[in-house]
């Protein structure tokens, strides 16, 4: 099922994941590479955090989150243009492993078929509703929800 893109005169097409927690962090990696996603950014534990606009607040990752992941704001490329960026990797306590937090999505909208292939592949054919992943063929473990057409969990720029 691929939802409706909405319309508007943007020449791409937003998608989000709120709470992610998917297999491996290198199950996530290795499906990226198969689409051909290179990581062109992240930050360290003591890098600040930025708001939206790129302001840096008087605050690291590693003060917010403790010594939990050893990367945050994970930005992955695919040579068509779509840019994914997740919360946080490289979760470094039990429960932790695998551990995305949001992602957020941006297209062009020419590649709108390249993206439904990775969807399919990352949280199975249906789309997620209010944490039903159980079941599904992919490599997402636990969603607690899906946005299509937008990403407003976490944004990509």
């Amino acid at each position: 099922m691929v939802h409706k893109i909405k319309k508007s005169k943007r020449n791409f097409i937003e998608w989000g994941f709120d709470l992610t927690q998917v297999n491996s962090d290198n199950d996530f990696v290795s499906l990226l590479k198969e689409f051909g996603f290179k990581e062109v950014s992240s930050m360290k534990p003591e890098d600040k955090i930025m708001l939206s606009g790129g302001k840096p607040i008087d605050m690291t990752f590693k003060s917010m989150y403790g010594e939990r992941f050893t990367s945050y704001h994970n930005t992955f490329q695919s040579p068509e243009g779509i840019k994914i960026k997740v919360e946080h990797m490289g979760g470094k306590k039990n429960g932790d492993e695998g551990f995305l937090g949001y992602i957020g999505i941006k297209a062009p909208k020419s590649a709108m078929q390249k993206l439904t292939s990775f969807l399919s592949r990352f949280r199975g054919k249906e789309a997620i509703t209010a944490t039903d992943w159980s079941g599904r063929k992919g490599i997402a473990r636990y969603v607690k929800e899906e946005s299509p057409n937008e990403s407003r969990f976490i944004g990509v720029e």
